[in-house]
């Protein structure tokens, strides 16, 4: 698709469209400092094979570059809003591709992680100095060394997020690097998912420097499960122990003081308190005695998956447009990937997120919480989880391509769309542990839009639905007419074939049960 650009000639392209980029940027950067930047991507824009989703193939000789200069205008005016001047914004563009240490490295995630973290700065009403650029550059210098710039910047940017220093946060993610060298790579996952668990948390940053020096010692590598552990802590314990991290992170610290080692005050922790994670087969309640507004942290903003819960005043349209992101992100680009649990008070305008984490396994994608009483939030509860596209593949049985290869994509996005065992016991266990009687609404958010599902106000009815869904979603699909569509090429776009099968199957359903598709940015 087109000859392979060349930095010196940047109107040569006759492709519309890469034309459009090369304007766009020109206009964001001006002309020379994209060319030193076309530049620097020559090593990586070598020819790409692209295949379309209905098997044709295209080869595309500038994709590489095509993928960066979508990011560029962004990542300039988040450099601007930084306090960086033109030629440091282009300076630490080019050491951070210069810096990278693989050819096929996907260099627009990590020029967009540069560009969340600059746009992060912004907002944090933080203008970056020269020294503050200075040991960006160094922590880019020491990731691209070992191969982990994308962890390393996504780490940094939680770290100040949290609340701590430029300095603490780069000192605490090169730590890894510096400590382990390539082996670095395998501790990141634990590591950011602890500091995660952290992101909306209202602790002393100094706290958190200690902790997580404490945890990770002298070798992060050999330290993976602790960070596993401490996430676990935050993400599990806090809640349902009715406690906050603060509390924690500090009576953890004062143990230490006292001789004792970082693995038993995290073992006890976690044995005195009898911390359980709920399992497939189990619902664990949790007296939690505590006031609601204490219990969910107060968060300002948009809806975001999150391992604590929280609280936040948010129109009930605009929150739905935060899920439908939620359920469009995109784990390859270092976004939060999860289902979440949210539940919306249509009289406070109040979304309360219940926090938890999503766990995956083959033909099986379950959202662990600590339960809360919803009567204590709203008479008329709306429930709301999404279904991530990202992990649409995990519901389907991989041994199964029930009714053909051709068709499994739309199976997939029917069994995202509609509700499973695992969604009709979540609103029995609600309905059940609330202390007055409530009426609450259920949905789904999903890559092809917003499912509601009613069920008529009886909990053994819905107890009972929750056995059965699985074997009449399968009836469902069984008695589709597959064969039509051979034929009916007009019709096999996966979103009309989901409401097909979704009519089939309400026509199953038991009295009183329902399923409804509104399409994406669907008002409710």
């Amino acid at each position: 698709m087109g000859e392979r650009i060349q930095p010196n000639d940047l109107s040569t392209s006759r492709d519309p469209h890469l034309q459009g980029l090369i304007a766009q940027n020109i206009q964001a950067l001006g002309e020379q400092p994209l060319v030193r930047v076309v530049q620097a991507l020559q090593r990586f824009n070598g020819p790409v094979t692209v295949q379309e989703k209905d098997g044709t193939q295209r080869v595309d000789n500038n994709w590489h570059l095509r993928q960066v200069l979508q990011e560029l205008p962004g990542y300039a005016e988040a450099s601007e809003h930084a306090g960086l001047a033109p030629d440091q914004a282009e300076g630490l563009l080019t050491h951070l591709l210069n810096s990278t240490p693989y050819d096929f490295e996907r260099n627009e995630i990590n020029v967009s992680l540069l560009k969340r973290s600059l746009n992060q700065e912004a907002e944090l009403n933080q203008r970056l100095t020269k020294r503050d650029i200075g040991r960006l550059r160094r922590m880019i210098t020491i990731a691209g060394k070992y191969g982990v710039l994308p962890h390393t910047i996504y780490g940094y940017t939680t770290a100040r997020r949290i609340g701590l220093s430029i300095q603490d946060s780069t000192a605490m993610v090169m730590h890894l690097s510096d400590a382990d060298g390539s082996l670095a790579g395998y501790t990141f996952g634990s590591f950011n998912e602890a500091l995660s668990s952290l992101a909306i948390a209202q602790v002393d940053p100094e706290v958190v420097k200690d902790t997580f020096a404490r945890v990770g010692g002298r070798r992060p590598y050999f330290r993976q499960g602790l960070y596993r552990a401490l996430e676990e802590m935050i993400t599990f314990g806090c809640p349902s122990n009715r406690t906050n991290p603060q509390e924690v992170l500090q009576g953890l610290l004062a143990n230490l003081q006292e001789g004792e080692d970082i693995e038993t005050a995290i073992e006890r922790y976690l044995s005195e308190e009898q911390r359980k994670l709920p399992n497939e087969n189990e619902v664990v309640i949790y007296e939690l005695g505590e006031e609601r507004d204490s219990y969910f942290i107060p968060k300002a903003g948009h809806l975001e998956l999150a391992a604590l819960p929280y609280r936040t005043q948010r129109g009930l349209n605009d929150g739905v447009r935060d899920l439908e992101e939620i359920a469009r992100a995109r784990s390859h680009r270092w976004e939060s990937v999860g289902e979440g649990m949210w539940i919306f008070d249509p009289n406070g305008d109040t979304w309360y997120s219940l926090g938890g984490k999503t766990e995956v396994h083959p033909d099986r994608v379950r959202h662990n919480f600590i339960p809360y009483d919803a009567s204590q939030l709203s008479e008329k509860p709306y429930m709301f989880h999404t279904h991530p596209e990202d992990l649409e593949v995990m519901l389907r049985n991989p041994y199964d391509d029930f009714p053909s290869r051709e068709y499994r994509d739309h199976v997939t996005k029917f069994l995202s769309s509609t509700p499973s065992r695992a969604d009709y016991s979540v609103v029995a266990d609600t309905i059940e542990r609330a202390t007055s009687e409530i009426h609450p609404r259920s949905f789904i958010v999903h890559s092809l839009g917003i499912t509601e599902f009613t069920y008529p106000n009886d909990l053994e009815k819905i107890k009972e639905m929750a056995t059965k869904s699985r074997d009449i979603r399968d009836q469902a699909m069984l008695n589709f007419g597959w064969d039509y569509l051979h034929w009916r090429r007009d019709i096999i776009d996966e979103p009309t074939v989901a409401r097909m099968l979704i009519d089939d199957l309400n026509k199953l359903l038991p009295e009183g049960f329902s399923i409804k598709l509104h399409e994406p940015g669907t008002n409710l």
